[in-house]
């Protein structure tokens, strides 16, 4: 299920990108129409360059490659694939060196979209 991806893919950087003995949170809330997943780390963050790209494919942020952290650059690009094909949002917020905290808002209805409102 990509719900269960999503949850995967963002728990696993959080982890990865902690400090040692550092926390990873989830939290899952309703805001108005929307369910609201977050997930917040205390790890190394990401430079306000960086941040603008940590949703394409394969790319790999400075501080991590030159940490030697694992991983191919797919996680986050998953991660929007799958909220976008849901109707959702995801957010990255950032600071180098202090953490990072990723938002996915999902509607709690999904509407259909109907043949004719499809631009042709």
């Amino acid at each position: 299920m990509a719900i269960e991806q999503v949850i995967d893919n963002l728990l696993t950087n959080a982890i990865k990108f902690a400090r040692p003995q550092g926390s990873v949170t989830l939290s899952v809330d309703t805001e108005g129409t929307d369910a609201v997943l977050r997930v917040t780390d205390d790890g190394i963050g990401l430079s306000a360059e960086d941040q603008r790209q940590v949703f394409d494919r394969f790319f790999r942020a400075r501080n991590s490659t030159e940490l030697a952290i694992p991983g191919m650059g797919l996680g986050l690009a998953i991660v929007r694939a799958f909220v976008h094909a849901h109707q959702g949002t995801v957010s990255l917020q950032s600071t180098l060196g202090e953490g990072t905290t990723v938002t996915v808002r999902l509607p709690l209805q999904v509407h259909a979209v109907s043949p004719a409102a499809v631009p042709g």
